[in-house]
């Protein structure tokens, strides 16, 4: 399917138009470019909304319910399982560490079948389920009986339209990681403190570029498909956070779960009771681990088997671990 190009080439996250091209496009992946003041890697230039959309629609294969392309259709048991087993490993814990969810208005976004909704349903919250793929929230609806789906685009998640001011004490993004598909992470961002009540929490997951895990049959760190736009860093991603007006709890790699592409970053902020004065020279730290970026690359593309058997390692003795924890 032909791919269009859209938008400016101003980084998202700072808006500054001084980038660095750091992969050729590929059929894996966009052309890539870093920003030179932030180190924000993201497509340049990115896809046009409507074609984004039509991957999605028709070509997309990186979740259970984006197989299903019938409007009527569930996803497989076997993927459920698995999304039941992660939220119960992993999810629920860490949403349960920050907040007390009886009572809670909590928005869950990518939220799939429904296991981490339905989870904190049981504790006594309610929570609005949103998601991209019919599928998915057919489960939710009629396996799971969560009474409050919404299916909304994945080219559309960022604006959150359809909620109102200060509306939620909560917003999760566990499930998947979210930011890297989205046409705006800022603008996601600036909604998300728009649709949280002040002192809300928001929970998120999402891949680090630069710390790839165990698949070595990918050229360069990039090469995690066209719908990935945006390519985080823990760095990034907190830089994210402090834009849009939030306190930043956490912000790091979480040794406790990790894809087969990346490790992952799990994030907390909050939004402050009283707005913020935005913050100075935000970008000039992050300015200065540019070259850095740029060497750490080149390293994963050049030793990139090093490091996914080094991923393999870890996974294997984060899989024992749990073994033994379990037994």
């Amino acid at each position: 399917m032909p791919l269009k190009t859209m938008r400016t080439d101003s980084c998202d996250l700072c808006r500054s138009s001084n980038r660095e091209i750091v992969a050729q496009r590929g059929r894996n992946h966009c052309r890539i470019a870093v920003c030179r003041c932030c180190g924000l890697f993201f497509a340049s230039p990115g896809l046009e909304a409507s074609e984004l959309e039509a991957f999605y629609r028709e070509a997309f294969t990186g979740d259970a319910g984006s197989n299903i392309r019938s409007q009527t259709g569930l996803p497989a048991t076997k993927k459920i399982r698995s999304e039941e087993k992660r939220v119960q490993r992993w999810a629920l814990p860490k949403v349960l560490q920050q907040v007390t969810p009886k009572g809670l208005r909590i928005l869950d976004l990518r939220a799939r079948s429904g296991a981490l909704s339905q989870a904190l349903v049981n504790l006594g919250a309610e929570v609005v389920s949103v998601d991209p793929f019919p599928a998915n929230l057919n489960y939710a609806r009629q396996i799971r009986r969560l009474l409050h789906t919404q299916l909304v685009p994945t080219t559309e998640i960022h604006l959150l339209n359809d909620f109102e001011e200060a509306s939620f004490d909560a917003i999760t993004v566990l499930t998947i990681h979210l930011l890297s598909h989205l046409l705006s992470p800022r603008v996601f961002l600036q909604n998300a403190w728009r649709v949280l009540k002040p002192g809300g929490t928001i929970l998120l997951m999402e891949k680090d570029v630069l710390r790839p895990n165990r698949n070595p049959a990918r050229p360069t760190p990039f090469s995690s498909g066209i719908a990935h736009q945006f390519h985080l860093t823990e760095q990034t991603l907190s830089l994210y956070l402090q834009a849009a007006g939030f306190e930043v709890r956490h912000c790091h790699l979480d040794p406790d779960l990790a894809t087969g592409q990346n490790q992952v970053i799990y994030a907390v902020a909050k939004k402050p009771e009283q707005p913020p004065a935005a913050p100075a020279n935000l970008f000039h730290a992050a300015k200065q681990n540019i070259p850095h970026f740029l060497r750490q690359c080149h390293r994963i593309e050049s030793f990139w088997y090093w490091y996914a058997f080094r991923g393999h390692l870890r996974h294997r003795k984060n899989k024992l671990f749990r073994k033994i924890q379990s037994a």
